[in-house]
């Protein structure tokens, strides 16, 4: 099915949906308001008539008691010349001063893993996590960064890795044990697979001295390297995902033309960030626009491609435009096309990341790349 990119408001699904169980996290999420406040007592009227001070207390006190109370010697005086003693200092956290990183985007909400209730993972374990990891997280991360990498390899480093099986381990059994109409549970889910999808996505990196001709590989790793500066951020100087420095047989030439304009978006969108201390926009701005144009000629109405392009508005318009939509300030007829396609970028991220997106891979990123805006102000 052809899907109108998220630039022109439509999309269409992908055929793998994901399961029922591991949608309820983020949209439990987005519709519960979390447990009522208790109601506390009115500060001006909730005292008693029997235990409320009386305003005529010292009206029985003898004019001597007044007296030697205001003659003390011990009072201060109002117009001591004595300077008065400095405010105590309030140890507030600090505003991060440049960009996060993957990990510290999964940090956002202070959700760590799920301890498993065995130090051991046994068989029966590890079939499931096998069942999970093939159905609903190698799919998911395949389609994100098309490729078969996750699939072909991908287990074999995750059973390698007994620390992650730990961490899925806890996961899955946070998933099993979660009830319906808990909110403090059901809000720790789509933090915490946030943080298993990173480390499931991250294991190409992890392996250990990658063979130079393994042409596979060193493509995953380019575009993981692109997706984590637009997730995070972060400056690069060069593409990762330039045409000649890594050609693949049998790659779909429209691919490689997406991810060519995706890294070169990026290159320049965070050069046009000035919070980073880049002293001139030049002409990176343009070429940024340049790049984002030749990216939606080849969206081919797939999701993972939509969701990137979106991610890519974001970064690049986003610094012009998100904070006085957030505002709901006014703007000039000629900025009207930008922030509404900034606008519109949002929303299909928002959807997506609660329970629009057809992979929970989709959902968690996108979840990701939003937290990453609100929390640490990134644009």
């Amino acid at each position: 099915m052809t899907m109108t990119g998220p630039a022109d408001g439509a999309k269409s699904g992908d055929n793998a949906m994901p399961k029922d169980a591991l949608n309820k996290p983020d949209q439990a999420a987005s519709q519960l308001s979390g447990p009522a406040a208790p109601v506390l007592p009115s500060l001006t009227g909730a005292a008693s008539e029997t235990n409320r001070p009386s305003t005529n207390s010292n009206i029985g006190s003898s004019n001597s008691e007044i007296a030697v109370a205001t003659t003390r010697s011990d009072l201060p005086s109002v117009d001591t010349k004595e300077p008065l003693a400095p405010p105590t200092p309030v140890n507030r956290p600090r505003k991060p001063t440049g960009p996060p990183s993957l990990h510290d985007l999964c940090k956002i909400g202070g959700t760590e893993f799920p301890t498993p209730r065995s130090n051991t993972v046994d068989q029966h374990m590890r079939e499931e996590i096998k069942y999970m990891y093939m159905h609903e997280y190698a799919d998911g991360l395949n389609k994100l960064l098309e490729t078969q990498w996750y699939t072909t390899n991908g287990l074999d480093r995750l059973f390698a890795n007994f620390q992650l099986q730990q961490q899925f381990a806890g996961t899955l059994e946070l998933f099993s044990s979660t009830k319906n109409n808990n909110f403090d549970e059901y809000i720790r889910l789509p933090p915490t697979e946030r943080k298993l999808v990173t480390e499931l996505m991250l294991l190409p990196m992890k392996v250990a001295n990658p063979n130079p001709g393994d042409t596979e590989l060193q493509t995953v790793i380019s575009r993981l390297h692109v997706l984590d500066c637009l997730l995070t951020g972060r400056v690069i100087q060069s593409s990762p995902t330039s045409l000649g420095g890594l050609p693949q047989p049998g790659m779909d030439t429209r691919q490689s033309h997406f991810w060519k304009f995706l890294g070169e978006c990026i290159t320049h969108a965070t050069l046009c960030n000035p919070q980073y201390g880049v002293p001139s926009w030049s002409n990176a701005f343009d070429n940024a626009s340049n790049a984002l144009a030749q990216m939606k000629l080849v969206l081919d109405g797939l999701e993972n491609r939509d969701v990137l392009y979106s991610m890519a508005v974001l970064r690049h318009l986003g610094p012009r435009h998100l904070q006085a939509i957030a505002r709901a300030e006014g703007i000039a007829p000629d900025g009207q096309v930008e922030r509404m396609r900034v606008a519109v970028a949002k929303k299909f991220l928002e959807d997506e990341a609660s329970g629009a997106g057809t992979t929970q891979v989709i959902q968690r990123i996108c979840g990701m790349l939003l937290t990453g805006l609100s929390h640490w102000q990134l644009l």
